[in-house]
C-alpha cells in the first residue's frame, strides 16, 4: 500500500518541523529521502516521511494501512502476549522517554575503585528533569548528575560516579524522567570487573 501518514496540523506548524530539500547545503540525496523529506523533531522516524510527493489537508486521520494498522500502540499497557486490535490503539508519534548507559561498554574490563558511568537520555514530550541509577535491580535509586543541555535540544548527557570494590560482574539500571512526569523503563548495563 501507499505509505501515507497523518500529522496533526499543530505538529506540522511547529517552528522546527520542516520539509528538507537540502543536506549539508547540497540537494537532499535520494538515499536520505530526496528530493523532499519531512522532518519532525521529537517524533519517531516512521513519521519522517521520505520522498514526499504530495501533502493534503484533511479533517480526518488517513484510513490507510500505515495509519490504522501499522505503527500503532495500545492506549494502555498490556500483559505480555495479550492480543489487541491495532485499530483501537493510537498512532506512534512522540518519542517516549529513554535513557541509555553508554560507558563503560558491556563486557569492558574496568579497574577497581571509582568509576564514572556515562549515559544519554531524551524525551519527545518534555525536557529531561532527572536521571537515576540503580545498582540493586531497582530496589533503590540514586541521582545521576545531568550535564548542561545542548542549546539545540536532543540528548541530555549524564554521569554517575560509583565505587566498584569487588571482582564480579556489575549490573546497573537507568531511568529518566521528563518535565511532564513521564519516565522510562530501565535499561541495563553489565560491567565485568578486572582482577
Amino acid at each position: 500500500p501507499e505509505f501515507v501518514r497523518s500529522i496533526p496540523i499543530e505538529k506540522a506548524l511547529e517552528p522546527d518541523s520542516l520539509l528538507a530539500l537540502k543536506m549539508n547545503r547540497e540537494k537532499l540525496p535520494l538515499l536520505h529521502g530526496g528530493p523532499v523529506r519531512l522532518v519532525l523533531p521529537r517524533w519517531y522516524g516512521q513519521n519522517w516521511l521520505k520522498w514526499v510527493t504530495q501533502i493534503s489537508l484533511t479533517a480526518e486521520e488517513d484510513t490507510g494501512f500505515y495509519m490504522k494498522k501499522a505503527y500503532r500502540m495500545p492506549k494502555k499497557p498490556l500483559k505480555q502476549g495479550a492480543q489487541w486490535n491495532p485499530e483501537e490503539g493510537v498512532p506512534i508519534q512522540e518519542l517516549l522517554v529513554q535513557s541509555f548507559l553508554v560507558w563503560p561498554h558491556p563486557n569492558t574490563l574496568v579497574p577497581r575503585g571509582k568509576v564514572t558511568l556515562k549515559g544519554k537520555a531524551f524525551s519527545g514530550t518534555g525536557e529531561i528533569l532527572r536521571v537515576q541509577i540503580s545498582q540493586n535491580e531497582g530496589k533503590t535509586w540514586r541521582e545521576a548528575r545531568l550535564l548542561p543541555p545542548h542549546p539545540l535540544g536532543g540528548w541530555r548527557e549524564f554521569e554517575f560516579e560509583t565505587e566498584l570494590s569487588q571482582m564480579r560482574k556489575y549490573r546497573f539500571l537507568s531511568k529518566a524522567t521528563d518535565t511532564k512526569g513521564n519516565t522510562n523503563l530501565s535499561n541495563t548495563l553489565g560491567i565485568p570487573r578486572d582482577t
